[in-house]
């Protein structure tokens, strides 16, 4: 009986192995089984293996053997919650006993990274594939107003995470959390699939750079992505195609 992680090389399912690995140096016997497959295309290994726990069939997936029945579940901040509430032991979350407000923020950005920031990243990233394909300049596409409001919403959320990180430490305050966890990956490998200059955003830089630095994080990367070093300068390498499906190693791109 064990817990499962299932996560695909580029994936935000980094973020779960990396909240394994936290709870790894907090609780001694805390124990996790990673399971990682290339991205691959639909046909692929990683892909047909996700489809059969889940009708979802993307990464992160959990499989809970350590309960009865078992449990199996997709959505990034669904398993973070379920790992934190079931297995955390208190580790690395905030309770309404810290005080509304600070409570408050904690659920604020614990919710932000998917609700708000991936999710107008990820229309960015189609509307510029689709308009490259389809021959349209960017000149163009900038005109374009639905894109305009997408683009501009990115900015006003890479500004809302410097204004914050420019007083706290961290984004629910003055220690380490789930939520730092999970804000990472958008701002660290997805931006080697969408890029993103976060010369602007001093403190976001910061934050980045410390929280990487943490020796989790570093196993993270070790054993979830192959070693791949944190992207957190101002600018980072972009990821090709062939890379994001492991035809060539994340080395070519640095």
């Amino acid at each position: 009986m064990s817990l499962k992680i299932y996560h695909l090389h580029f994936a935000q399912s980094d973020r779960i192995v990396w909240l394994c690995e936290e709870l790894s140096d907090l609780i001694p016997n805390f124990k996790y089984d990673l399971h990682v497959y290339p991205r691959g295309m639909p046909d692929s290994e990683g892909k047909k293996a996700l489809l059969s726990l889940h009708p979802s069939g993307t990464a992160p997936t959990m499989v809970d053997s350590t309960v009865s029945p078992p449990v199996t579940m997709t959505e990034s901040q669904a398993i973070l919650t379920y790992i934190l509430s079931i297995h955390g032991q208190g580790h690395l979350t905030r309770t309404p006993s810290v005080g509304p407000l600070a409570y408050a923020q904690y659920l604020y950005w614990l919710s932000f990274a998917n609700g708000s920031f991936q999710a107008f990243l990820n229309a960015n990233l189609v509307a510029d594939t689709l308009a490259a394909q389809a021959q349209i300049s960017p000149e163009t596409l900038a005109q374009n107003p639905t894109y305009q409001h997408f683009q501009q919403r990115t900015k006003n959320h890479l500004s809302q995470y410097d204004s914050r990180l420019a007083e706290s430490r961290y984004l629910a305050g003055d220690d380490f959390s789930a939520a730092d966890i999970m804000n990472t990956y958008a701002l660290t490998v997805f931006r080697g699939i969408y890029p993103m200059d976060l010369t602007e955003y001093p403190n976001v830089l910061r934050w980045l750079k410390e929280i990487t630095s943490r020796k989790a994080y570093v196993r993270t990367m070790e054993k979830a992505e192959d070693g791949l070093p944190a992207m957190v300068d101002a600018k980072v390498p972009q990821l090709g195609f062939e890379v994001l499906l492991s035809m060539k190693s994340w080395t070519t791109a640095f």
